[in-house]
């Protein structure tokens, strides 16, 4: 179940829920059918701030202490500004035992992208040839391994006669 508890203080539209009281009320609401497919219970929070994730915890372990909850470590929120952040140890103690932050491998993909390009533009080439030696036995040096050619390669296809990646046959017009 998600719940989505958001700050009268909050920028943007109107919040569907207005408050973590809210949030807490529909949780606590559904916790009881845990039985029936409830895994955790989620409240996405509209900032930061502690006072939110520790009441919306303590709410729940109060009425149901063995439901797990779930955490959006939201990378909009701005971690590293906060004087004091959230470690995911501290979520864990709250009961918090998923967390999740659902944009990180976007941001750490375009952050090196962006880098990498910074770089072939200045190093040309030097830069292509230090990402090669990087690579090297490294998860990620093939991308034919990362992307499971040879396995592609032995599944044949709905004719069953060929490869996936078998060339196509060349289809030559007659002209008469």
């Amino acid at each position: 179940m998600a719940s989505t508890a958001t700050s009268s203080s909050s920028p943007g539209p109107t919040p569907t829920v207005p408050s973590v009281g809210a949030s807490k009320r529909r949780s606590v609401a559904a916790a009881p059918h845990a039985d029936a497919g409830v895994d955790l219970v989620w409240c996405e929070l509209s900032n930061a701030s502690r006072e939110p994730a520790v009441a919306f915890a303590k709410a729940m372990s109060e009425t149901h202490p063995n439901l797990p909850l779930a955490f959006n470590y939201s990378s909009s929120f701005r971690w590293h500004q906060d004087p004091h952040p959230f470690t995911f140890q501290e979520l864990g103690a709250l009961g918090y035992k998923l967390i999740f932050i659902t944009l990180y491998a976007s941001h750490a993909a375009t952050y090196a992208v962006w880098n990498a390009m910074e770089e072939l533009v200045r190093d040309e080439e030097q830069a292509q040839w230090r990402l090669e030696k990087a690579k090297v036995g490294h998860p990620t040096e093939s991308h034919h391994v990362m992307a499971r050619v040879a396995h592609f390669q032995e599944i044949p296809t709905c004719a069953g006669t060929r490869s996936a990646t078998s060339p196509i046959p060349t289809w030559r017009w007659s002209s008469g």
